[in-house]
């Protein structure tokens, strides 16, 4: 995922920047690190929320194990259920 970006700053003045202590310097680089992967892991979640929906949206699943295509995708029913759940695995393995 694409969660890192830099912002020029082309007024910065460099003696305003604050000097950290090696031990406070740390403690904010893990704090970033460690937001950065829980931001990485709930886009992961909702990619694997949308894959989801999809096999709902397109197909009709009943306890009796039919499966009905409803919405949208043209195509023979098999490849299009089997390249959904493959995507939801997919995203699943991501997690």
């Amino acid at each position: 995922m694409n969660n890192k970006s830099l912002i020029p700053m082309p007024d910065l003045n460099l003696d305003d920047i604050v000097h950290l202590s090696k031990e406070n310097e740390k403690l904010i680089v893990n704090f970033l690190s460690t937001s950065d992967e829980l931001h990485t892991i709930n886009q992961f979640y909702h990619v694997y929320i949308f894959n989801f929906c999809q096999i709902f949206y397109h197909f009709e699943l009943d306890t009796n194990d039919n499966i009905r295509k409803q919405n949208g995708l043209n195509g023979d029913e098999f490849i299009i259920i089997n390249s959904l759940l493959i995507n939801l695995m997919s995203s699943y393995l991501s997690l």
